[in-house]
């Protein structure tokens, strides 16, 4: 689940090892890149995240040190590489407030185009989801999208998650007012 491969899962280009397509929890040497990877999806995919990529970039590096690798716990940032590269993220946040202690919410899911449809998107659900279980305290996950975006609603369908409100003018954008769509997944 999260990014431990062994040699005899490298696959050889030109005679060189190389690691295939993985996913493993995302630490702070990978703050960089995680930040421009974030940055880009606020930049070519704005309409499919609540916060704008104007109040993104403004956020010092230690904000975004603490997105993936929170000292205190409460959120875990796991990364898709493909060799390399970070092809995609997703987040999970655990709720703090006792009596919500039994819910996390996913966060920042994103995947780079050329990277789509190869089950990278379904491997960082359910690295997610894998994370949650590991939480004996943890009975739900949740998580909102922006109505219209009709393939991630698909996508955490597939995974899953079921909707249970749509929030009407949640967020107030250039074309008009946008619902939000909440969706939760049961794990125990």
């Amino acid at each position: 689940m999260q990014g431990v491969f062994r040699p005899s899962q490298l696959r050889k280009t030109n005679g060189i090892r190389r690691r295939p397509m993985h996913i493993e929890r995302l630490t702070r040497s990978s703050t960089a890149r995680y930040r421009d990877l974030m940055l880009q999806a606020h930049t070519h995919e704005s309409d499919a995240f609540i916060s704008t990529h104007a109040e993104r970039v403004l956020l010092p590096i230690e904000w975004w040190e603490t997105r993936i690798a929170d000292t205190r716990g409460s959120s875990i940032t796991f990364g898709a590489f493909a060799e390399d590269a970070l092809i995609g993220s997703a987040g999970i946040k655990f709720e703090a407030r006792e009596r919500e202690r039994h819910k996390a919410t996913l966060f920042g899911m994103y995947v780079l185009p050329q990277h789509r449809g190869g089950g990278v998107g379904r491997g960082l659900v359910q690295a997610v989801l894998d994370c949650a279980k590991e939480h004996e305290h943890i009975a739900v996950i949740q998580l909102a999208l922006i109505e219209g975006n009709l393939s991630a609603q698909h996508h955490y369908e597939s995974c899953g998650f079921e909707t249970y409100a749509v929030e009407p003018m949640a967020l107030r954008m250039e074309t008009g007012y946008r619902p939000l769509i909440h969706m939760w997944q049961r794990l125990r």
